[in-house]
């Protein structure tokens, strides 16, 4: 038998009889929602002493992306997009956003965090190419940042968030803050609602543009 053969599938994907899942691999997290954070710390956190090769000597990855004000945030998550840094707009989304794409992840919905051109390259990648012993790590993120790359390759995002933004105005409604914007390649704005967050950063909860049919899609999807 070759050795690919003998590779471990991940379970629950397509094809296969659907044991603990997809879902089991997102659920490690849940162990401690600090998971990301901790991978994150791991992955960028250089040397020692006070050296730092982040924004303005931040300590983690996290603290360097600029999410001081709702505009700035924006501004965070789009540069991060066009540069296919999907980590960082994992970071830059709200423990709500965050929470959505996990269930999403969890119960193979794919088509509300990629288009549908992306959804049949997501599902051969989880039947043909994802082994346990590939996943560089059981984060939530990494998935994410895999299904985003998938999306990238196909040109089917949801909103494609790469092109130049424009902000043009930023308003609050209670504890949310919506920022609308002209995104290069979006027919109509853009809308982003942020929430702020305990440490007095600003957090991507969700996107929307105009959709077909005259309504607005939502990314992550609800």
């Amino acid at each position: 038998m070759s050795g690919s053969a003998c590779r471990s599938r991940v379970p629950g994907s397509f094809g296969e009889a659907r044991g603990p899942g997809v879902g089991s691999i997102v659920e490690m997290n849940r162990l401690s929602r600090l998971t990301v954070l901790v991978a994150v710390t791991a992955l960028f956190v250089a040397g020692c002493g006070s050296s730092s090769p982040h924004r303005d000597g931040a300590r983690t990855y996290y603290e360097s992306l600029d999410l001081s004000s709702p505009t700035a945030a924006v501004e965070t998550l789009a540069d991060a997009f066009a540069r296919d840094d999907f980590m960082a707009v994992w970071l830059s989304f709200g423990r709500h956003a965050q929470t959505r794409v996990t269930q999403h992840v969890n119960l193979l919905q794919w088509s509300q965090i990629v288009g549908p051109d992306a959804t049949d390259d997501v599902q051969a990648w989880l039947q043909n190419d994802l082994f346990f012993e590939d996943l560089e790590y059981a984060d939530e993120w990494w998935l994410f940042d895999q299904v985003m790359l998938i999306a990238d390759r196909n040109s089917a995002y949801l909103i494609d968030l790469s092109g130049d933004v424009t902000i043009k105005n930023e308003g609050l409604e209670g504890d949310i803050a919506i920022v609308m914007a002209e995104v290069a390649g979006v027919e109509g704005d853009v809308e982003f609602q942020l929430r702020e967050s305990g440490t007095g950063r600003w957090q991507i909860e969700s996107v929307s543009a105009p959709g077909a049919g005259g309504g607005r899609v939502t990314w992550p999807g609800q």
